[in-house]
């Protein structure tokens, strides 16, 4: 753990050496830079000082601000959108985009799912268990109004 100390000097008027009167310390962050800091002249002041920003590049730490914690915080339609146009990109038809984004949103919101952090597993393991234990009804095209012209109804 680091330890405050006062930096050494040179006066430049007698050459003597000399302690500077706030104490500094030497920390790591949470970039894994080293960095010297600048406490307080008061030696118990600085070592809560210290101690706080400890606390503080531990918290960032355990929850970066990086881009992994942008994307938690967006939403999962956003995150649909994105996977949708990398897909396009990449060759798919405009078929297949609407498919698996129509797959992919059922799912989310089939689990309540809003968020990264609110996709579980197990959750979609038990939404598709039971979709397949209680398919939903074919979809059945309404007869039109009028027959078609070459449609068996108008033969006769």
């Amino acid at each position: 753990m680091p330890k405050p100390f006062r930096m050494s000097y040179r006066d430049k008027a007698t050459g003597e050496a000399r302690q500077s009167k706030t104490y500094f310390a030497r920390v790591v962050h949470a970039d894994g830079v080293r960095r010297k800091v600048r406490l307080s002249p008061n030696l118990a002041a600085a070592r809560v000082m210290l101690s706080a920003l400890l606390a503080d590049i531990e918290n960032q730490k355990a929850s970066p601000a990086g881009p992994a914690a942008a994307a938690a915080r967006k939403p999962l339609a956003e995150h649909v959108a994105d996977w949708c146009e990398g897909l396009a990109a990449a060759g798919a038809t405009p078929k297949h985009v609407r498919q698996m984004a129509a797959a992919a949103r059922k799912v989310f919101d089939g689990c309540f799912m809003l968020a990264l952090a609110d996709i579980s597993e197990s959750a979609v393991r038990r939404f598709v268990a039971a979709l397949r234990q209680s398919p939903p009804s074919p979809r059945r095209r309404p007869l039109p109004a009028t027959p078609r012209p070459n449609s068996p109804a108008c033969w006769g």
